[in-house]
């Protein structure tokens, strides 16, 4: 079992890549979680080395277990490091996300004002809003977001749909089946 091998997920019943692994009732079983779990799994990892270490050196005159030792709790140290750089990394992504949230509740949701597409008519631009899709698809594709045009000095909205990689034709941005969720 390897990080990336590919495993039937119990649940789903979906061919999923293994992520982690766990031990229940003596058996390593695949996991498929996010880059925490695989981080959190290191963890476990070094600190079972670590356990081992002290396991085996018990009786053991100190100068010899000194240098394994410390190797192992090095290596623990490490692993500690990147799990907790990870999770302040998802503590400020979560309040950048909770700051982006308190913007869109206090204006409404207005990002901006825009031309409806085909139009002279100035309306506000809202996140989800749908509008005709700017590449001519005839899809009506939802705001994502606005980006100014220093040529014109307009706020344009970012929307838009694109050709599936799969080739399953054309795709929306911001839906779920594009996101493949």
């Amino acid at each position: 079992m390897l990080p990336g091998d590919s495993f039937v997920e119990p649940l789903s019943g979906k061919t999923v890549q293994l992520q982690g692994a766990s031990r229940r009732e003596g058996q390593t079983l695949p996991r498929m979680g996010g880059s925490q779990a695989v981080l959190d799994t290191n963890v476990l990892v070094a600190q079972r080395q670590v356990i081992a270490v002290l396991q085996q050196c018990q009786g053991s005159p100190e100068s010899d277990v000194q240098r394994p030792l410390e190797a192992a709790i090095k290596d623990m140290r490490q692993a500690l490091a990147l799990s907790l750089h990870h999770i302040l990394q998802q503590a400020r992504r979560l309040e950048r996300q909770l700051s982006a949230a308190d913007d869109i509740e206090a204006s409404g949701g207005r990002i901006g004002m825009m031309r409806y597409p085909g139009t002279e008519l100035w309306v506000p631009a809202l996140y989800g809003m749908e509008i005709p899709d700017p590449e001519g698809s005839g899809l009506m594709v939802p705001i994502l977001g606005m980006e100014h045009d220093e040529n014109s000095g307009d706020d344009i909205p970012l929307a838009g749909s694109m050709e599936d990689a799969d080739g399953k034709g054309r795709r929306e941005f911001g839906t779920s089946e594009s996101s493949g969720m």
